[in-house]
């Protein structure tokens, strides 16, 4: 006996189709990062209903987020092939137009929108019943005509079963072996010759050239007398007299004013004698003089004492 093939309902395959795309979605749900987990809650405004969805979230918030996915998926794709199921079916000579010809010539039409025309309706395809019997087949037969003037012989053409019968045949012809090639003997060198010049003179070397005495640089030194004690002495002198004579010649500094007693009344401004502005300087300049000479004095000294 044979046993009837399995079928699933309309129902069940509906509720299958739904459970998978529930567990699909489900999963994703659960897979969330806990930041995105926490916004898409917070953008329904979880958190202020339900404690387990304020963060950190844990396993409870996840899995009540899978489940909340996985119900709504289950639902919606349950519901669509619900309504899949009561379209109407399609009727079984559009679904198969080859099954039946009259079933096809009563099937409406289809015509572009473009080609559609009120005056111009959509006539029947053509059959292949509105062409009749089909002709018979017509049998050549092939007729050997002769040419009017023979072919050339080298334009006749060769029948192909005697070329066939050529390539069959092989000749062999036997050969003589080739001669041995050597190869041919080299060429004896020439000596070499060597040309010898008798008469050729003989080189003699230049001269060198005198070299001028070297001559020794002059001591300039050797002219110059030598220092003498008087004339170092007479110089410390003349010094001195000049020092002497610079110290005699600077005018006293002048005295200081007497201090004027405080009075009452404030009085006028008393008008004070204008300073000459080249007196400090010319005092200045006496100093630096001074002191020059008496550094000279001390190097003179030094030297005397080392002559």
């Amino acid at each position: 006996m044979a046993q009837a093939p399995f079928r699933l309902r309309a129902g069940t395959f509906d509720i299958v189709v739904a459970g998978f795309a529930a567990v699909a979605i489900g999963f994703a749900g659960f897979a969330l990062p806990e930041w995105r987990l926490f916004q898409l809650l917070s953008f329904f405004h979880v958190p202020d209903i339900l404690s387990f969805a304020q963060p950190p979230l844990g396993l409870k918030a996840r899995m009540a987020t899978a489940l909340l996915f996985g119900g709504g998926a289950f639902g919606g794709v349950y519901l669509l092939m619900r309504m899949l199921d009561r379209l109407p079916p399609r009727s079984s000579a559009a679904a198969d137009p080859d099954e039946d010809a009259e079933n096809v010539d009563a099937l409406p039409m289809r015509l572009r929108r473009a080609d559609a025309h009120p005056d111009n309706p959509v006539r029947r395809p053509l059959g292949a019943r509105d062409l009749g019997e089909p002709l018979d087949a017509l049998v050549l037969e092939a007729v050997h005509v002769e040419p009017a003037s023979p072919l050339p012989a080298f334009l006749t053409p060769e029948p192909i079963a005697a070329r066939a019968r050529e390539a069959e045949v092989v000749d062999f012809v036997e050969l003589a072996p080739p001669a041995p090639v050597t190869a041919p003997a080299p060429e004896p060198f020439p000596a070499p010759r060597f040309e010898r010049v008798v008469d050729a003179p003989a080189f003699r070397a230049p001269e060198p050239a005198p070299i001028a005495p070297t001559v020794a640089a002059p001591d300039l030194g050797a002219d110059l007398p030598p220092p003498s004690e008087e004339s170092i002495s007479t110089l410390m002198e003349r010094l001195e007299s000049g020092l002497k004579r610079r110290e005699t010649v600077r005018p006293a500094p002048a005295p200081m004013p007497p201090a004027i007693p405080p009075v009452a009344q404030a009085a006028a401004p008393m008008a004070q004698p204008p300073m000459t502005s080249n007196a400090p300087q010319r005092m200045q300049a006496e100093d630096s003089i001074s002191e020059r000479l008496r550094v000279a004095m001390s190097d003179l000294q030094r030297l005397a004492a080392r002559t």
